[in-house]
């Protein structure tokens, strides 16, 4: 069969050859390009990125501002705790506040466990009174409306609240005078 020229319309065999090598060769071409795992050169060409990229959460729980919230790409924990305002109540220790966040994550913020403690002495609400479990008295202080006659430089700030204690704010020896 060599060289036996072809009918009218028909290609000689080593035409057939070349053009089977081309088309395989296209196919070749382009299974790589799709499992190429190299950036697009011409991708920034066909859209400019958007050099403020911001990641979106939802946050819901204990926090003023619930919902979704948008912030600049690299913002952490600690600054969106800011824009949602944990309420008093909020359990926020699980949190690491330089955490990133990463885009489309959800946060549920949940409330911290109650212990009552009972509060007499120098202070206008006597009574007990329901603080987040793991409180210190410094975080109990802050919440009393104290007498002007209190005296809470004795008092160990630092030491964690117990459930059913009852914590005395005593009087100053030397109270302030009300002079009018």
């Amino acid at each position: 069969m060599g060289n036996v020229p072809p009918k009218k319309g028909e290609l000689y065999q080593h035409e057939w050859l070349t053009i089977i090598a081309i088309a395989l060769g296209l196919v070749l071409l382009a299974f790589l390009s799709l499992n190429n795992n190299e950036p697009n050169p011409l991708a920034s060409i066909e859209e400019p990125r958007d050099q403020t990229s911001q990641v979106q959460v939802w946050v819901d729980g204990e926090v003023s501002h619930p919902g979704a919230h948008k912030l600049p790409k690299g913002s952490t924990i600690e600054d969106l705790l800011k824009r949602v305002k944990p309420l008093p109540n909020a359990d926020v220790r699980r949190y690491k506040p330089s955490t990133k966040l990463k885009d489309g994550r959800h946060i549920t913020v949940r409330t911290r466990p109650l212990i009552t403690v009972h509060v007499s002495g120098a202070v206008h609400n006597e009574g007990p009174i329901q603080v987040p479990k793991g409180s210190r008295i410094e975080d109990l202080i802050q919440r009393l409306d104290l007498k002007l006659s209190a005296d809470t430089d004795g008092v160990p700030r630092r030491r964690k609240l117990n459930n059913g204690e009852e914590v005395h704010i005593p009087f100053a020896k030397n109270p302030p005078r009300m002079d009018n």
